[in-house]
């Protein structure tokens, strides 16, 4: 891989680009107001959402400047890595910007980077787009997941980073497959560029302190200013008009199979992200000890102090370089009472199989009985499985003590959970499974 035709295009200054030289834009919003973090932190999480809440959605706009904010905080993250190398070589360019960030993640983290701008690159190819818009496309894209890994480093609640993406890329990938038309070349290029950039809101200011409602929102906002323009390059507006739903309806219930396969994987991929160990935050999954430390304060063998105390350690004495360290521990320093409630449960389920049935998709849960009665007891990994229920009229509640759904609209079965039954084999068969899990 690589010529002339297939050098880094989206880093040679142009503005708006991640990566160039260029401003990319103002630091405030397009009214000039300008979201003050310092006084927002120094009020509790309650007094900081209900001040929030009282503003309205294009106030909360402004103040997050998701066109603007986003480019620029992906910048000031992959700053320290320098500039990127330009030898022609896609492939070996890529890789070296990963190599460059091996300071800033772990090592599964590297491989997942490495591993989803490569098939990205490939979906592209196979997808027959110009060199010079896959060159910008795939170095956008490795940027974007480096910056989202370091971001999501200081949370603890739900992994944004390139475990998800990786694993919202698989599920999506293994649904839409299923489907009775299948994938074509352009649809995978939609669900990986939308699954990229479909959580960059969380880079604005206001959801680096938990004001996130709006991510989807901002992500679009977001993508339509500094993404849009190249898909459209590459595919025509259609497309990138498509994507841009797509990033904006991500965590919604719509599902229509027939009308809107790629849009309805993309989000059934999503929603069912939290039963899934890809949303395991980076300090539960990347430090020894910090699991079972909060699996002993849910419990409450150690109050919320001791456990901080002991994650601290545990993060000290590991391995770890100095810059991921420090933002495990600021991880770890934002930790509540809701942490294990929301945290724990996502070590708690497998989707085993997932099939087309018919008419719609039926994904299987694989039992354990450990795993469910601590489901059962506690609602652990179920709220985006409950959310489906809700919308489409069923009891939550029945879901969340059963594992077994089915939701219908207008009489019409549109996703089923079944339990996993040993004596029964997998009835899918993937033509072309991408499974990010092959990587270690």
């Amino acid at each position: 891989m690589g010529g002339e035709g297939s050098g880094n295009f989206g880093h040679e200054g142009r503005p708006g680009l991640v990566g160039g030289s260029g401003e990319g834009g103002p630091g405030v919003g397009a009214a000039g107001a300008k979201f003050d973090r310092a006084s927002y932190e120094k009020m509790s999480m309650g007094d900081r959402r209900a001040s929030w809440d009282k503003l309205s959605v294009a106030d909360r706009d402004k103040l997050a400047d998701a066109r603007y904010s986003v480019d620029s905080r992906v910048k000031g993250l992959v700053s320290t890595m320098g500039a990127w190398q330009n030898t022609g070589d896609l492939e070996k360019d890529v890789q070296a910007r990963v190599d460059s960030a091996k300071e800033e993640m772990s090592q599964s983290s590297n491989n997942l980077v490495s591993y989803t701008a490569t098939i990205y690159d490939d979906s592209l190819k196979a997808a027959g787009v110009d060199d010079e818009s896959r060159g910008k496309l795939v170095c956008l894209a490795t940027d974007y997941l480096i910056a989202q890994e370091m971001e999501t480093q200081n949370r603890q609640l739900g992994d944004h980073g390139v475990h998800h993406i990786a694993g919202d890329i698989d599920r999506a990938f293994q649904i839409a497959s299923v489907l009775p038309e299948g994938l074509s070349s352009q649809q995978k290029c939609e669900i990986i560029t939308a699954s990229v950039f479909h959580d960059a809101g969380y880079l604005t200011d206001p959801s680096r302190i938990f004001l996130d409602e709006g991510h989807p929102r901002w992500s679009a906002q977001n993508y339509d200013q500094n993404i849009a323009p190249v898909i459209s390059a590459a595919f025509g507006k259609d497309v990138a008009d498509n994507v841009g739903y797509y990033i904006r309806t991500h965590d919604s219930t719509d599902i229509n199979w027939k009308e809107d396969p790629v849009g309805s994987s993309v989000r059934v991929s999503d929603n069912t992200a939290l039963f899934e160990v890809d949303k395991l935050p980076g300090v539960f999954r990347d430090v020894k000890g910090t699991y079972q430390t909060l699996s002993d304060f849910n419990a409450g063998k150690i109050n919320l102090e001791d456990a901080k105390s002991n994650m601290m350690t545990d993060i000290h004495n590991s391995a770890l370089s100095d810059s991921l360290k420090s933002r495990y521990m600021n991880a770890v320093t934002e930790m509540t009472d809701y942490t294990p409630k929301s945290t724990l449960g996502m070590k708690g389920g497998d989707i085993y199989d997932i099939t087309w049935a018919g008419d719609h998709v039926a994904i299987t849960l694989k039992y354990n009985e450990q795993k469910t009665q601590d489901q059962k007891l506690l609602d652990l990994g179920q709220a985006q499985f409950a959310k489906f229920a809700k919308a489409y009229g069923s009891d939550p509640y029945s879901f969340k003590t059963t594992l077994g759904f089915t939701f219908d609209k207008n009489g019409q079965v549109l996703l089923e959970g079944r339990i996993y039954d040993p004596d029964k084999p997998l009835t899918a068969v993937y033509s072309e499974p991408i499974d990010n899990r092959q990587v270690k």
